[in-house]
């Protein structure tokens, strides 16, 4: 798997910050990594150790920018299982760098919702769509505060010189979303909701079976795919199966161990 860097992030505390695109080689090709034998293009930090220099002393999540093995096995399991996705509005929850949800879009999902709690990781997958896809439409603008006057010269970047369009047409948004935090999730109604490696704290299967419900349409199509790697989070995902019996995702669940 190979995972050349894409944007190197500046050194500083964290506030709106000024994105730099670098090209990954000389021949300006992104980050890529290799999923069921298609090449995907990954923008992510150039260094991070520089991320996480930037996040110290703040209650803020740095390990998103990198490529986790959970969302690697979930990519794979999309495009050997594309019907789980296809046509589908999909949320991918905690996205981090968004490969799950990269891999929906390419297996069909008509829309692709990212949600995370940090901006910087949203604005890396979004660009990562955009590295991917000719002509995609998402909201990267919207965060336009991170990337300053950079964006048409990131976005020009990302632009793919052989590119392969989604099966149909795909709809993308991201979205700052704590799904640690209580809120109105009335708004949301996702046919297929994405969870890579989210069971990784002693709270988070409470949290995770408190919300699932709560993100899926309600019916008997909707479905909730996990992964997780049950050997780092031992006990985790069994209390989250627990605390599922009493709702209907409990029927609904696609779970994946490493």
């Amino acid at each position: 798997m190979s995972m050349s860097s894409s944007i190197p992030l500046p050194n500083r505390t964290y506030a709106p910050l000024q994105l730099e695109l670098s090209r990954a080689n000389e021949n300006g090709v992104f980050g890529q990594i290799t999923v069921k034998n298609r090449r995907l293009s990954i923008v992510q930090p150039k260094d991070e150790d520089q991320v996480l220099d930037m996040y110290i002393g703040q209650e803020k999540d740095p390990y998103w920018c990198r490529v986790w093995p959970s969302s690697m096995a979930l990519a794979e399991e999309i495009f050997c299982h594309p019907e789980l996705v296809a046509h589908r509005k999909v949320c991918d929850l905690g996205a981090g760098l968004g490969l799950a949800g990269l891999a929906a879009a390419f297996a069909g999902a008509k829309e692709v919702v990212l949600l995370d709690q940090e901006p910087l990781a949203l604005v890396c997958s979004l660009l990562s769509f955009h590295a991917n896809f000719p002509g995609i439409t998402t909201n990267v603008a919207s965060f336009g505060e991170l990337l300053g006057s950079s964006l048409d010269g990131l976005l020009a970047k990302a632009s793919p010189e052989a590119p392969e369009a989604p099966k149909t047409p795909v709809l993308v948004t991201a979205e700052i979303f704590d799904w640690t935090e209580d809120r109105d999730l009335s708004r949301y109604e996702f046919d297929t909701v994405l969870a890579c490696d989210l069971l990784y704290m002693k709270s988070s299967p409470a949290r995770l079976a408190k919300i699932a419900p709560q993100l899926l349409k309600k019916g008997g199509k909707a479905r909730l795919l996990l992964t997780d790697p049950v050997e780092r989070t031992p006990g985790h995902r069994d209390e989250f199966l627990r605390l599922l019996q009493s709702t209907q995702v409990r029927n609904q669940l696609s779970s994946m161990e490493l």
